[in-house]
This record gives structure tokens, C-alpha cells and sequence, in this order.
């Protein structure tokens, strides 16, 4: 099983959401459909980083600069 860890910006904001997921492509829309509180309030937001791992802890452990 890969893990994802993604980024997503609200560039005139400068506000982010970091998450990881096993299941990119259903996460994302579920973001696209305001599933989540954060989400709802980013609106229309950018994938800006998305790196897969083999495990959820090394994934956990990416430091984004």
C-alpha cells in the first residue's frame, strides 16, 4: 500500500491544508465537494505538493520547506 501526503494552498489566502490518504483521487474530491470543515473554507484551492511513501509513518515524518 503507497502513502500520499499533498498540500493544498489557497494562493490569495496563503492559507494550507496538509494531508495524507491511501486514496488520493478520492480524497481530493472529496475535497472538491466541501466533504470537510477545512476544505469547505478553502473553497478553490491548488494542489501544490503531493509525494508518495511506502508508509504511512515515513510519510508522517516528510518535512516541507
Amino acid at each position: 500500500m503507497k502513502f500520499i501526503v499533498y498540500i493544498l494552498s489557497k494562493v490569495l489566502s496563503g492559507k494550507f491544508y496538509i494531508g495524507s490518504t491511501v486514496d488520493f483521487e478520492r480524497r481530493l474530491k472529496q475535497h472538491k465537494r466541501g466533504d470537510h470543515a477545512y476544505s469547505k473554507k478553502l473553497k478553490d484551492f491548488t494542489l501544490v505538493f503531493q509525494q508518495e511513501f511506502e508508509s504511512l509513518r515515513e510519510a508522517r515524518k516528510v518535512k516541507i520547506i
